[in-house]
């Protein structure tokens, strides 16, 4: 793992060759203390929430110890398992998106049952360390059903009614090809099984 960092930081890059303060930016590499489970893993996501950045999912070419949720301190450099009962099959190339005390992770290709694109929406609650799956449903009559994408981003955020959406960006699907659709999750209580999806010209 790498760090990057911009210029005018405080500290100077490990070979020294710029000056302090610096108008470049920089790669370090952080002094990470030992850490018994394998690291490796690509086309996984992570996300910072809290100086804690959080590691989830992963294409490994080893699963039989593979964790599914890690998590690294900024401050103390030290990564952690978190160990879970239950919940999603490892999967890479989906999305992950915060609100509050919850990590919304959607989509991806399934490492299990072939390798299948899968629509599945997972929510991580952070403070129990428990996975719920939520079941959303078309909620446009001119959208037949909800896109299973991977490659996709997604974000969290606020429109001008005040009703916070998560917003599912482009992605590949297996039947339709690489898509310019956006799907839009309303994250709100009560209408939290409903996904809209627009097209981007």
């Amino acid at each position: 793992m790498e760090r990057f960092r911009r210029g005018n930081d405080s500290k100077t890059c490990p070979d020294c060759s710029l000056t302090v303060p610096s108008t470049e930016s920089f790669w370090i590499l952080p002094s990470v203390k030992p850490f018994g489970t394998s690291l490796a893993r690509a086309s996984h996501k992570a996300m910072v929430q809290e100086k804690v950045m959080w590691v989830v999912g992963g294409y490994t070419f080893n699963y039989s110890s593979f964790q599914m949720i890690l998590n690294y301190n900024l401050e103390s450099g030290v990564w952690n398992t978190v160990p879970i009962s239950g919940g999603p099959v490892p999967r890479y190339g989906h999305s992950l998106a915060a609100y509050q005390d919850d990590i919304y992770m959607f989509g991806g290709k399934l490492e299990a049952s072939w390798g299948n694109v899968t629509d599945e929406l997972w929510v991580f609650n952070i403070p129990s360390r428990t996975w719920q799956r939520r079941s959303p449903a078309a909620g446009s009559p001119t959208q037949a059903q909800v896109y299973a994408v991977e490659g996709h981003t997604a974000h969290c955020v606020q429109l001008s009614t005040g009703e916070t959406v998560m917003l599912v960006i482009f992605g590949y699907s297996p039947i339709y090809s690489y898509i310019s659709n956006v799907q839009e999750y309303n994250l709100s209580e009560s209408q939290q099984l409903l996904f809209k999806s627009g097209t981007v010209w």
